[in-house]
């Protein structure tokens, strides 16, 4: 049983999602088939792999942090010709990065996992400072597309990517959160927590039940208001961020909008 209420082309990947089709505040829309956002590929099958294939992905963003990708196979099909980009962003609880997962050891309970999801969103905009200028210059090649960005559940650091990736595009705020909480209609929440109950308990010891992880199974419009008040608090909104930090110039911010965006009508 989960709690999948779309569908995905994938049986293994079921949080996976083309992030076009949005409209911006101008009119025009996200291009689609340019980028896609997803959970991780552990589970794909044969058949879902064949299918990513046929995708001819040219980039993949991987912003789970290295211990991630040594736990778990990134069942990407063999022979694609495909530019890979490991980020190493441990800012998640699947990371079992120090203050996150010390949060939860301290209250093994609903509310020790809620804390930690708000530290871990706290984190996000300095998390991804470094990150998204590379990730931004890849976006402005034509060369790199289609792109798929991605972590384990993708939901969290690729829900705050999207976002700023939404936002550069000129996408509005209501649009945007709309599409970090349309995770919960793809995700497979059962087996999330199973798995995630099951490491916490592993390594730690911890009898965390799947109510108890909620907090961390969810994309919840707190969470990405938070990590959004945050970058106004230390950059002064989004705009700044994307300029500051992002190292999208006015001039770099038209160019990705052409490349990403549908020509708009005549």
């Amino acid at each position: 049983m989960t709690s999948t209420t779309r569908t995905s082309p994938f049986r293994g990947i079921p949080n996976f999602r083309d992030l076009g089709g949005h409209t911006t505040t101008d009119g025009r829309k996200v291009r689609l088939g340019r980028i896609y956002r997803s959970q991780g590929f552990g589970e794909a099958t044969l058949a879902d792999r064949d299918l990513l294939n046929s995708y001819n992905f040219r980039t993949i963003f991987d912003l789970r942090s290295e211990r991630e990708r040594k736990r778990t196979a990134a069942a990407w099909p063999h022979g694609t010709d495909v530019r890979r980009l490991d980020f190493n962003a441990r800012n998640d609880l699947r990371a079992h990065m120090g203050e996150f997962v010390a949060t939860i050891v301290a209250n093994p309970n609903s509310h020790g996992v809620e804390q930690a999801m708000l530290t871990t969103y706290r984190s996000m905009a300095s998390t991804f400072a470094p990150i998204l200028p590379i990730i931004f210059d890849h976006l402005l090649a034509d060369t790199h597309m289609p792109a798929i960005v991605h972590c384990h559940a993708g939901k969290d650091r690729t829900g705050f990517v999207c976002a700023a990736i939404l936002t550069a595009l000129g996408v509005p705020a209501s649009q945007i959160m709309a599409d970090y909480e349309n995770t919960n209609d793809y995700l497979e929440i059962t087996q999330m927590g199973e798995d995630l109950s099951r490491n916490f308990n592993k390594n730690f010891g911890l009898g965390l039940t799947i109510e108890a992880l909620r907090p961390a199974l969810e994309a919840r419009r707190e969470y990405l208001e938070l990590a959004l008040a945050h970058v106004a608090k230390e950059y002064g909104g989004m705009e700044r961020y994307l300029e500051d930090a992002a190292g999208l110039s006015p001039d770099r911010r038209e160019l990705l909008k052409n490349q990403l965006l549908e020509a708009p009508e005549a």
